[in-house]
């Protein structure tokens, strides 16, 4: 156990002699939220789901310094994209009052729709919005009264439905039997 508190010691003496580290704190935030919204671009583009690879989660683990800063930076937390509800309400926490990114791609909707159904709560600090939704998932996005909620933010809307095989073998054993 103290040889390892002494390891710890001397690994941050180290990261202290790094020249990264003599970057002043806010100039290491700046970095740290072009890096994720470069990462969050991406993800848009490519349509990924990220939940638990938000940039700020890898961030925060390469040292105390770093955690210190991603922790007192709102604008990494805007960016939403996760199925977890405590993450979720984690991230809208962070971010403040600051406009919030959310981004739901149901084929990868492990949790439940608990993250869906608070993130669309808070329709009035979503600035834009990318569904890629299957049945379940717009059955949760129909029934968190999206429509009559004040949306003053809000810029943009992407929306895509995701159909499934197995959502289209019952319509199709239809159309055989109208034949």
């Amino acid at each position: 156990c103290n040889l390892m508190r002494e390891v710890r010691k001397l690994n941050g003496q180290l990261n202290t002699l790094l020249p990264i580290a003599r970057l002043p704190p806010e100039v290491l935030a700046q970095i740290f939220v072009e890096f994720s919204e470069s990462f969050w671009r991406d993800c848009m583009i490519r349509r990924t789901y990220w939940s638990i690879t938000h940039p700020w989660w890898t961030l925060q683990w390469v040292c105390k310094l770093w955690r210190n800063i991603v922790m007192h930076t709102p604008a990494l937390f805007t960016h939403i994209s996760s199925d977890r509800r405590k993450l979720v309400e984690f991230c809208i926490k962070k971010a403040g009052t600051l406009p919030l990114q959310l981004a739901w791609f149901a084929p990868h909707e492990r949790h439940g729709s608990d993250g869906l159904t608070l993130a669309l709560s808070k329709m009035q600090c979503i600035e834009s919005m990318t569904l890629t939704l299957d049945h379940k998932m717009l059955e949760a996005f129909s029934t968190a009264d999206v429509g009559s909620a004040d949306a003053p933010r809000l810029r943009a809307i992407d929306y895509q439905y995701m159909c499934y095989p197995t959502d289209v073998i019952p319509m199709l054993s239809q159309l055989n039997a109208m034949a």
